[in-house]
């Protein structure tokens, strides 16, 4: 599955980056992608969690469209940040390693708060873990 997320991920990429390209990097454009982005994600993995008998190809369309439409966020994020700043006289690194710290330490306290939540091996309980990750 890993495979088809990031595959998925660069193909997705590749459409982002000529999607800012034609838009000559406009940040009102940037942000409406971001959110449109989000939104279809998360509900097309709304969408597939409805269904009790996931199939195989469900799960791997789910992880597909993952890929295509998160992986490239972080490279508008970051771009959007460094749009942001570059006026202010700040460097490229310091926004993108806010977003990375940001990021782990979203990622680490997520972890750390749904251990016991995904204990318990129920449907319900993997559905609230697996909607809470695709919010962040």
């Amino acid at each position: 599955m890993g495979i088809f997320l990031n595959l998925f991920g660069i193909i997705g990429s590749i459409c982002a980056g000529a999607a800012l390209s034609k838009a000559n990097a406009d940040m009102l454009f940037a942000n409406k992608m971001i959110a449109c982005v989000s939104l279809v994600a998360f509900a097309g993995f709304f969408v597939v969690t409805l269904f009790d008998n996931h199939t195989l190809w469900a799960e791997y369309l789910v992880i597909s469209v993952l890929g295509f439409v998160n992986i490239p966020i972080f490279f508008v994020a970051y771009e959007l940040a460094v749009k942001q700043t570059a006026h202010l006289g700040v460097g490229e690194a310091l926004p993108c390693g806010i977003i990375n710290m940001m990021a782990n330490a979203i990622g680490f306290a997520e972890v750390f708060l749904l251990t016991p939540v995904l204990r318990s091996e129920t449907k319900v309980r993997s559905e609230i873990t697996m909607t809470l990750i695709f919010l962040q």
